[in-house]
């Protein structure tokens, strides 16, 4: 059963909110057109480290070097259910698997990510990817035991900013590089 309250508490203009919950939650608050983000709860996870929930995902903060530039990007792992009961061993496995392999993984990522940009709009300069393609996350896709370990890059684009780039890597392999539904 999910148990939550807010109280929001006026002051001559001045809002208190207090929070009650007995469950991970992402709050987002709009008062008088300020928004507030943040994490009530957390996950610690014996791979991850400590996780906060968002609709469904488990993340937190992550840098990953691509192009040669520091990305500060969110992991997020995928689960079923909110209290992140149903992370697997597979998605530790396949993190696990992706920091063993870093290197190697994010080189062929680049690489194939320079093709598409080259082969769909014509561009090849390192310099101008990288202003037109933005890393934002990684994330850890819901898989289980027995089936091939999943992770997926997915990007901003300037080419299209509403479906961007999505990149899937299965087994320590990019398989598929495309919009970002590939991942989603």
């Amino acid at each position: 059963m999910l148990y939550f309250e807010v109280l929001l508490i006026q002051n001559k203009n001045r809002y208190s909110v207090v929070i009650k919950s007995y469950f991970c939650i992402y709050v987002e608050i709009l008062i008088n057109g300020y928004k507030w983000s943040f994490k009530v709860g957390t996950l610690n996870d014996k791979v991850f480290g400590e996780l906060y929930n968002k609709e469904l995902l488990w993340l937190r903060p992550y840098e990953i070097e691509i192009f040669h530039t520091l990305y500060p990007i969110e992991l997020n792992v995928y689960t079923y259910e909110d209290d992140g009961s149903d992370i697997t061993q597979n998605q530790r496995d396949t993190f696990i698997n992706f920091e063993l392999n870093k290197k190697n993984i994010l080189d062929n990522v680049e690489k194939e990510i320079k093709k598409y940009c080259y082969e769909n709009f014509q561009i090849a300069e390192l310099e101008s990817i990288k202003k037109m393609v933005i890393l934002k996350c990684l994330k850890i896709i819901h898989t289980e035991i027995g089936e091939d370990r999943q992770l997926g890059f997915i990007f901003d684009s300037i080419f299209d900013p509403e479906l961007g780039i999505g990149v899937l890597v299965i087994n320590e392999q990019v398989v598929a590089v495309g919009v970002q539904d590939i991942v989603l």
